[in-house]
Formats: C-alpha cells, structure tokens, sequence
C-alpha cells in the first residue's frame, strides 16, 4: 500500500510538473493584465541585499516585484525561476538568480502587454527593470529609471504610485500558492498528499470509525502537541522540518516591517523577537551598527519602553 501512494505521488508530482511552466506564466499575464491601467511606474524583479550602498533608497525607489504582487520574496524568485523568466548562475559556493531579458521580451510581446523591460545599473551593477501601467497624464510623464534614481537622490526619497490592486494580489498568491506549494514546501507537501491519499483509501475500504480515527492520528505525528502549540497543530505546520521553520520566523518578521516585533507574552510580560544580522567581521558589525533602527537600537527601544510598564 505505501508502494501504491509512493507511485501516485509520483504521477502527481510529474503531472504537475509539466504544464507548471504554462500555468505560471497564464497567471503572471492575467496578473500584468489587470493592472495595466494603474499608474506606470519601473520595478526591479528581485529585492536588494541590505549590505548594498543606499539599499533602502533603492528599494522605496524601484519596489521589487515581491513588494508589487504582495507576495514573499523567495516565492516570488522561485515562480520566475519556474516560469523560465530567470536563471541560476553558479557563483563560487552558491548561485545567483538573475532575470533572463530575452524571456521576458518574449512573454511580453506573445501576450500584448503594455510592460517596458530595460537594464539600470546602480552601484556598478546591472539589472532588469520592468515599466508596468501606464503614464497617465503631465503630472505623470514618462520617465526613465536613470531620471528616476536622479530625482530620488536630490530628495532622499521618491513618491512611488499607490496602486489599487488588493484583490489582483490576491487571486495571483492563490495561483501562485496553488501551483508551488509543493516545490517551496516540498516536506509539507508530500505529508499533506499522503493523508489526503490516505483519508480516500480509508473511506473507500470502509473501515471502522475506530480504525478511521487511529489512521488520521497517526498522520499527524510529524505536527507538535496541540495542546502546547494549538496554532501550529490547526494550522498543520510541521515546524520541526528546518525550511517551513525558517520560512515561518521570516514571514512572521516581514509581516511586521522586517526587523522586530514587540509583543505581550501569555505571562502578561512585554516580549521581543528581533533580527540580528550576520557579520563575518568587526569592520562590517560596526557598519551594520551605523545604521538608523539598526538591531541594537531596537533592543535598547524595546528595554526602555519595557521598563516604563
């Protein structure tokens, strides 16, 4: 029997797998599509390192496409690798994804979208823009990333357009969500396909509500006790598996501005969860240190306010 769904999964993962390419690109077209008619502005596809010079700058300036499509960063880089939109280039240890242009003048111009792609460099390094809406009328000239960047150095900041497409997000991440789960959550995804294998192969053999009920437990040994964490357990997150615990703590930070989040623990004492940033040496701790709202400013922030309770 645990031949059979090894097998069935198996089939379902090929399934997927072949017209997963086409379904993601269906649901970027559809996504472009929608929002053709907002106002134009240029988007970098991926999010920049905070170690890069003028990092935040440039990120408020050009917001990456994660930050477009409301979507997690990692999500959003696998869908492009998926879609065939980007590559992975071998860089000593690791790899660096980078947008393929040629594919993304391709799918723009097969679906007839009013979307601009153009290479920008900024710190000496180059990469793919894309231009997505439309300029709209003489407040809201044409203008390219180079003019752009200018205007958002002389003022320290740029006014980025505020787009209306909540429920545009939200019909993507649940296409997105739906055709990945299994490639990001690839642990999650396996246990959830052999319980819901499972649960049919139950019902259809027509066991006992005894037997039925000792099957669904034993499918659950991977989640934590649910008494101790019963948001975990009724969300069915197996937590223990190391990538679906480190993609919890980062969205949990990112949903809460990315670097700390205060909170009142269940003793009724004030608690923090903050994000300290890896420093191979002292020169780069001290720069880090530097920063405005860098992680030590946040718990000074933290025990001053704490204390005042």
């Amino acid at each position: 029997m645990l031949f059979a769904y090894q097998t069935y999964l198996l089939q379902v993962g090929w399934t997927r797998d072949k017209g997963m390419k086409e379904l993601l690109l269906t649901s970027l077209e559809e996504f472009f599509a929608a929002i053709g008619l907002q106002k134009a502005h240029w988007y970098r596809l991926f999010e920049l390192d905070n170690s890069e010079a003028n990092s935040s700058l440039i990120n408020a300036t050009f917001p990456s496409l994660a930050c477009l499509m409301k979507m997690d960063h990692d999500l959003v880089q696998q869908m492009l690798l998926e879609a065939g939109l980007a590559r992975k280039k071998i860089k000593k240890q690791s790899y660096i994804v980078y947008a393929d242009r040629d594919a993304w003048e391709s799918f723009i111009a097969k679906n007839h979208l009013d979307i601009e792609a153009t290479y920008f460099t900024i710190n000496n390094k180059r990469q793919l823009y894309i231009k997505v809406g439309l300029w709209c009328n003489i407040k809201h000239y044409p203008k390219t990333p180079g003019y752009i960047w200018k205007e958002a150095v002389k003022a320290g900041c740029y006014d980025v357009p505020k787009l209306r497409i909540s429920s545009v997000t939200m019909k993507l991440a649940n296409s997105i969500g739906k055709h990945l789960s299994h490639v990001i959550f690839p642990a999650a995804y396996i246990q959830l396909e052999t319980k819901s294998i499972s649960d049919k192969s139950t019902s259809a053999s027509s066991l006992s509500s005894e037997d039925e009920s000792k099957s669904n437990d034993s499918s659950l040994t991977h989640l934590l006790d649910c008494k101790e964490y019963p948001l975990f357990y009724h969300h069915r997150l197996p937590v223990q598996d190391k990538t679906i615990r480190n993609r919890v703590a980062h969205e949990l930070l990112k949903s809460c501005g990315g670097n700390s989040i205060f909170y009142h623990q269940i003793s009724g004492h004030q608690g923090a969860l903050i994000r300290i940033p890896s420093a191979g040496t002292s020169g780069q701790c001290r720069k880090l240190l530097k920063r405005k709202e860098n992680f030590m400013e946040q718990v000074l922030l933290f025990m001053n306010n704490s204390s005042k309770k």
